[in-house]
């Protein structure tokens, strides 16, 4: 009995053959077919992704690149400086106020500007909002904007007084915790 279960079978060197080629054709068809998969399933996670975009009008912006460094250098210049406060910042909350303080480089507040806030989640960028500032205080600024989610918010504020034009861009990761601008839990 125990001769039986050590015994070889010998196989001829045509089956021999034939299961490598089998084995071998298989293998690279294996290799060649999951290379080609992972490439069609790339494609599909990069085409069904919303939350990934085109930034709107990229290539108009491009060509102004030029345009908007320079507003930037004269906002620079102008020497106003931004305070930022966003209410409620209670997790639950979907609408948002934003406020701006704008001063100037002595520290007295800029009234009478009017002026426009573009603001994005990093994660959405499809979903931009365009919004309107009204000034509640002198050199204070507000509008609404749906903000649920916390995370890094892509905010540009353009502003004109007069002949003075300010632009100011800044990227802010933000948390949501209480219920107003002062911090009171309601």
């Amino acid at each position: 009995m125990s001769a039986a279960i050590h015994m070889k079978t010998e196989v001829s060197p045509e089956v021999a053959e034939r299961r490598a080629r089998r084995f071998w054709v298989t293998f690279i068809c294996l290799i060649l077919g999951s290379n080609v998969g992972m490439g069609f399933f790339a494609v599909y996670l990069a085409l069904s992704d919303p939350t990934q975009s085109v930034i709107p009008n990229y290539y108009q912006k491009g060509l102004d690149w030029d345009k908007t460094k320079a507003l930037f250098a004269a906002s620079e210049q102008l020497g106003w400086s931004i305070q930022v406060s966003i209410a409620p910042d209670a997790a639950q909350a979907v609408q948002r106020k934003v406020r701006f303080t704008l001063l100037d480089r002595d520290g007295k507040t800029v009234e009478k500007a009017t002026g426009t806030l573009s603001i994005f989640h990093h994660a959405h960028s499809k979903n931009v909002q365009e919004i309107s500032l009204t000034e509640i205080y002198p050199g204070v600024y507000e509008g609404e904007a749906s903000m649920p989610d916390a995370g890094k918010w892509d905010m540009t504020l353009h502003l004109q007084r007069d002949q003075d034009e300010f632009l100011w861009q800044q990227a802010q990761n933000l948390k949501w915790m209480s219920d107003d601008l002062e911090g009171n839990k309601s």
